[in-house]
């Protein structure tokens, strides 16, 4: 954590429900977050654990404006973003927030490099620029050897490289992990953690999202969550 606390994040009275499917016998809605009160500091390495179903993932996605609450305050480095139009929450999506998800989704039929490349190509940075940028950060997760590999060439940790790298491209100040170890062995998930770290030391401020023990273990704080509350909240 940074020496001067400086909240990026601030959720107030957060809650997330879904109206119930027919199929579940009854009207009414399903609450999937119940009344999240959370602030994270810039510089933060924060770890979202609990069992599937607990809202975690649904947490992630609020905060990374994937999703809208359905009630509460959601302020991002001290703008209140709940009401933005879909056109303000893609364009700050891009130019603030990284994303690495644990399936990678790459697209299949360009190269590595292309891949990372891409959301920079609507971020109004010059092609050269980009280019350079995404090959240093090729580099940094330790594949400069295949930049032209396509993802089906790339075994699943190079793959999650790839995608680590293109969640950078932008420089966000601040990097989303929805379980990203989770399609991986314990060796590779231990590589593609360390560079989660490297990230967090570089400055930016990372969630991860895990049921993973050793896992968590690299944050510097963690929220446990159970039935969409908040249960616990401490360094661990």
């Amino acid at each position: 954590m940074t020496d001067t606390a400086r909240p990026l994040i601030t959720l107030e009275g957060i809650e997330k429900s879904y109206p119930r499917l027919e199929s579940e016998g009854n009207s009414g809605r399903t609450t999937v977050l119940h009344d999240i009160d959370i602030t994270v500091n810039t510089g933060e390495f924060l770890a979202l654990q609990g069992t599937s179903g607990s809202g975690k993932s649904t947490l992630l996605h609020i905060i990374g404006l994937l999703d809208r609450p359905t009630a509460g305050r959601y302020s991002l480095e001290g703008r209140d973003v709940s009401g933005l139009p879909d056109d303000a929450r893609s364009e700050l999506r891009n130019r603030k927030i990284g994303f690495v998800f644990q399936s990678f989704y790459l697209v299949p039929y360009i190269t590595a490099l292309d891949n990372v490349m891409m959301p920079g190509l609507y971020g109004g940075v010059s092609h050269s620029a980009l280019t350079r940028r995404a090959r240093e950060l090729m580099e940094m997760v330790g594949l400069s050897d295949r930049m032209g590999h396509k993802p089906s060439q790339l075994s699943g940790g190079q793959q999650q490289r790839v995608a680590l790298a293109r969640a950078l491209v932008n420089e966000p100040s601040l990097v989303l992990a929805d379980e990203p170890t989770g399609q991986l062995d314990s060796r590779t998930s231990g590589e593609i953690m360390s560079l989660l770290a490297k990230v967090h030391e570089q400055g930016a401020t990372v969630i991860l999202v895990t049921h993973d023990e050793d896992t968590a273990s690299y944050a510097e704080r963690r929220l446990r969550m159970e039935d969409g509350s908040i249960v616990g909240d401490g360094a661990e």
